[in-house]
């Protein structure tokens, strides 16, 4: 079990690590919005920032794979002498929010959409509260709550994005993104509840978040390439 926990660490490592290059890439080739640009948006009543939603999206993901890779780097070498959940925790504190607004651009809002920064905040919480929560059912049941906060706040922005001109794809690899956030809540509830091993429940954060993180960026700057 260990030899796979680290396997699956390693993993995580080397696909982030390429997500965040490959983004650092893209960001840095992809041409800038045009004035007219603008115009047009404008002109069709539709934001800007809707017109090259991954694009947007595409810079915030550079961060939260750098961080994410930095943080399964530890975990795999342990050179800080961190426990790994606080490392796992630290990691999701972080790039939480930052998936949330990353989400939010590719449904076509703004980074400062109210919205956007009550889905951001409430993932936060979720963590903060949720810290202990394969040990305390309470803590558990404070995740619940806010990963629903945030789920609502998730199918506004989705609904919004059906009546704007936002890009299906950048839609879809939202929806498909978010989509893996409640199997986190049933790895916990498995260790909670079924009295699964912890180390059952380090792979299966560690697959997820290479999804989540990882093959989204990729699946960000390949969508950035493939409008460009």
């Amino acid at each position: 079990m260990e030899r796979s926990e680290r396997l699956t660490q390693a993993a995580a490592v080397l696909v982030l690590f390429a997500a965040a290059i490959l983004n650092a890439s893209v960001a840095t080739a992809a041409p800038q919005s045009k004035p007219h640009d603008t115009t047009e948006a404008i002109k069709n009543k539709a934001p800007a920032s809707t017109e090259r939603p991954a694009q947007h999206a595409n810079s915030i993901s550079v961060t939260i794979c750098l961080v994410a890779a930095l943080a399964y780097l530890e975990l795999h070498v342990s050179c800080t002498g961190l426990m790994s959940g606080d490392v796992r925790s630290l990691d999701w504190l972080i790039t939480c929010p930052l998936l949330l607004i990353e989400m939010g651009l590719l449904l076509g809002a703004r980074a400062t959409d109210g919205v956007v920064l009550l889905a951001a905040g409430s993932s936060a919480l979720m963590v903060i509260t949720g810290w202990d929560a394969h040990t305390s059912s309470a803590s558990f049941c404070y995740g619940v709550f806010f990963f629903a906060i945030t789920a609502l706040c998730m199918y506004n922005l989705w609904r919004r994005s059906r009546s704007t001109r936002t890009r299906e794809g950048a839609v879809r690899l939202a929806a498909a993104a978010f989509a893996l956030w409640p199997l986190y809540g049933i790895v916990a509830a498995s260790v909670l509840l079924c009295g699964s091993s912890q180390a059952m429940a380090n792979i299966g954060y560690n697959v997820l978040d290479i999804g989540s993180k990882g093959f989204l960026g990729l699946s960000i700057a390949l969508l950035v390439l493939s409008e460009q």
